[in-house]
Parts: structure tokens; C-alpha cells; sequence
């Protein structure tokens, strides 16, 4: 399944989702003169909800991670610096998991922050 914002909504790109024999999970845009319907507002509201789990975690990476840059140049070497980064931030999270299971505390898990990052010249450490 593929899901996108309503920039991406154009017949061709759901074209391509069908030939790749994807799931199209591109939200609904409204036309000049013609509002949507309320099963494609409630579609919107599904997609959203979905994306905005995902986008969270990209969220985090970000602001706690120092993701917002990154140090190395080359696919390779981002892609590994990637992967290591979440591979860190999932340990995180579990370990907040098992912590609030321990403990039995009613808090959200769903968020993992750490300690802020001091920031120069754009770079984290």
C-alpha cells in the first residue's frame, strides 16, 4: 500500500499504483466546483490517521536523533547511518516497554525522547 498527500492525486499516478499492483492510499483532493464526498472525506481521514503514525516516527528521528542531516555522503553510507539510527530508536522504545509493562503505568509508549541535543553548525552530537 502506498500512501501520499493530496499533491500526489492525479489519475496517472493511480494508474501507475494499479500497474505495480499496489494498494492506492493516495488521499482524495477536492476539484474547483465539486466538493468531495463523504465516503472519500472519511477515506481522508483513515489515510491521515495512518500517515501521521508513520510521519511521527520520522519526526523523532529527526528533532532527538539528529536525523535532520546527515553526516555522510553516498547511498550506502546514509542508508547505514539510517539503519542504525533506528535500529537505536526501536531499542529505545522497547526498553520504554518493557520499563511501563514492569511498572504497570498507564502512560502512552508511542514516544521515546531523549535528552536534547546540543546543536553546532547544524550538525548534532
Amino acid at each position: 500500500m502506498v500512501f501520499a498527500d493530496k499533491e500526489y492525486a492525479s489519475a496517472q499516478n493511480r494508474i501507475e499504483l494499479k500497474k505495480g499492483n499496489l494498494t492506492d492510499g493516495i488521499m482524495c483532493k477536492a476539484v474547483k466546483g465539486k466538493e468531495l464526498t463523504e465516503s472519500e472525506k472519511l477515506m481522508n481521514r483513515v489515510i491521515s490517521g495512518l500517515r501521521g503514525k508513520v510521519e511521527r516516527g520520522f519526526g523523532t528521528l529527526k528533532r532527538d536523533h539528529g536525523f535532520s542531516r546527515t553526516r555522510y555522503i553516498g547511498c550506502a553510507k546514509v542508508k547505514l547511518e539510517f539503519l542504525l539510527t533506528t535500529m537505536a530508536f526501536n531499542l529505545k522504545k522497547a526498553a520504554l516497554m518493557v520499563r511501563v509493562v514492569r511498572r504497570g503505568d498507564k502512560r502512552r509508549l508511542n514516544t521515546v525522547r531523549s535528552a536534547p541535543k546540543r546543536q553546532l553548525k547544524g550538525y548534532s552530537f
